[in-house]
């Protein structure tokens, strides 16, 4: 069973890797500009991996288990590991020559196996421009050693309604993981950032977007009929919290739209993320049943092609110019434009020159591919 090309799903994953930039870059010291809504990018890549890998897995269920299981794991090495280990090689070789990062000796552990989320709860823990935000590939990572397997042993049926249950039952999980951290770390900053980090809590948005893709399409057409209720809700609900915000409002709390990243003020670590993940769930369905011209655009289509790279070296580069320069070039949107540049020059090289090697490896009967999940 051939799984169908869907353009537009490059061109939201080009938009899901520049929210994420432009969080980042607003967490610059010095920078003005505030876009703090821009971590929901992170929200849409896991929904976006549930549909995609979802699709992929059930296309090759019919297959033997050993078949099945071979593939999937080779294909997902040859996507993600290649450039996740020379990012880390390239730390280590920083770390050789100039001493930094400094806590690389601690880290690497976590790095290496791909448990970087769960150093949050080492007390050594500390934000790092380096790879605080390897988090989510962690993440990613620990949902491809289960997702396949529940996947093939539960009848589609099943596993709808499995979808559901994790849908339903995570949100609670993260109340009791905020009521654990709170104890453990007696601070809600810390304690929001590690029910964040953890696995078990973006496991409904895989949930919702695996769900999506077993939704025949007449049913998506029903549930579409209800796209700009989720919008109206999703909007409100936001604009509701940030009134009932405790404290001063500043222009980053505008801009997070109500969506405070690792919030737990009025229990948002509880519910901000499902209904974000339902936002992306009901915007995934709408362009599997209908392709969009602007997100099908040949640049966004590009950005989206080559987000691997650009979400592993974003935070490098944004880490380079706050240290090297110190100071904004002209403005905000030129310092903004420098580093979207610079991002794109060498992700691009990366692609080309290297990721796209062991691409072409995923299927050595296919030399070219439309597109690389």
């Amino acid at each position: 069973m051939k799984v169908s090309y869907i353009k537009s799903l490059d061109g939201l994953r080009g938009i899901a890797v520049l929210l994420v930039i432009l969080f980042h870059f607003s967490m610059v010291p010095f920078v003005s500009f505030g876009f703090e809504v821009g971590w929901v990018g992170v929200q849409l890549f896991f929904v976006l991996s549930g549909f995609l890998i979802t699709r992929i897995l059930i296309a090759e269920k019919r297959s033997s288990f050993g078949s099945y299981i071979r593939k999937f794991y080779w294909r997902r090495s040859l996507r993600i590991f290649p450039l996740y280990f020379l990012y880390v090689g390239v730390l280590y070789a920083l770390y050789l020559v100039i001493n930094e990062p400094e806590n690389f000796p601690a880290v690497s552990p976590f790095l290496l196996t791909y448990t970087f989320n769960y150093y949050i709860l080492s007390p050594e823990w500390e934000v790092s421009r380096f790879f605080s935000h390897l988090w989510s590939l962690s993440v990613e990572e620990q949902f491809y050693l289960i997702w396949p397997f529940v996947l093939y042993f539960l009848s589609v049926r099943n596993f709808k309604r499995f979808t559901i249950f994790l849908i339903l039952l995570v949100p609670v999980l993260r109340l009791l993981l905020g009521i654990l951290f709170l104890e453990k770390f007696q601070s809600e900053e810390m304690s929001g950032i590690a029910v964040y980090f953890m696995t078990i809590s973006h496991f409904d948005a895989f949930a919702i977007g695996g769900l999506v893709s077993l939704i025949d399409g007449e049913t998506q057409r029903k549930f579409l009929k209800y796209y700009w209720y989720v919008v109206s809700f999703v909007v409100l609900a936001g604009l509701l919290n940030l009134y009932n915000y405790v404290g001063e409002i500043n222009i980053k709390d505008i801009t997070s739209m109500g969506y405070l990243i690792h919030s737990m003020e009025n229990y948002q670590h509880v519910w901000s993320y499902s209904l974000i993940n339902l936002l992306c769930a009901f915007i995934i369905m709408k362009l599997a049943q209908k392709e969009s011209k602007w997100l099908c655009y040949g640049p966004l289509v590009y950005i989206g092609k080559i987000s691997y790279g650009m979400y592993v070296f974003h935070m490098l580069i944004i880490g380079i110019f706050a240290s090297v320069l110190g100071k904004v070039i002209v403005n905000d949107f030129i310092s903004l434009l420098v580093i979207l540049i610079a991002v794109l020059a060498i992700s691009s090289a990366s692609y080309y020159m290297f990721e796209r090697k062991f691409l072409l490896l995923k299927n050595s009967s296919v030399r070219k591919k439309k597109s690389f999940i």
